[in-house]
């Protein structure tokens, strides 16, 4: 038995005057497009593309690296890094690929960004999962230094 080849598509989408990375796993079909965002800031899609299986069963993934991550452009401004600008620019690439609707998947920060979208955005939305994603930013990195300070030191070696 062959294994299944999904047609793979790559490019550029312009983005709000950045050039953002993408990539297409499978063809449309009634399962719908699946839209997967990676975690970081600052990581890459390729951990996600085991999602690319779900084109053996109707789906096709697309994959994108956000700004200043991967292959995708860097920001002229590090005040350009922000929530409001990831939900924008995730907004314009699928008007720019022609995305009607779509199941959003996001991985850690991409499940902050996923949720984030929903709110902005939720008309495309067919579903959404958050895979480890969080809520509420100050309140994780409170609680992550809250809980780092029990632990028990170790003595250098």
């Amino acid at each position: 038995m062959h294994p299944y080849r999904a047609s793979t598509h790559e490019g550029y989408a312009t983005v709000h005057g950045y050039r953002l990375y993408w990539k297409s796993v499978g063809d449309p079909g009634p399962a719908g497009t699946v839209v997967a965002l990676h975690g970081g800031p600052g990581a890459t899609h390729d951990y996600l593309l085991s999602l690319s299986d779900l084109a053996q069963w109707g789906y096709r993934v697309v994959y994108y690296d956000q700004i200043g991550c991967g292959r995708s452009d860097l920001a002229r401004d590090v005040s350009e890094y922000t929530i409001e600008r990831d939900v924008e620019d995730l907004e314009a690439l699928r008007k720019a690929l022609g995305l009607e609707r779509f199941h959003l998947l996001g991985s850690s920060y991409g499940g902050l960004l996923a949720i984030a979208y929903a709110l902005a955005y939720p008309g495309p939305l067919r579903s959404l999962v958050s895979a480890s994603g969080l809520v509420d930013v100050p309140f994780a990195s409170r609680e992550m230094q809250r809980s780092s300070a029990s632990f028990p030191l170790r003595s250098s070696v």
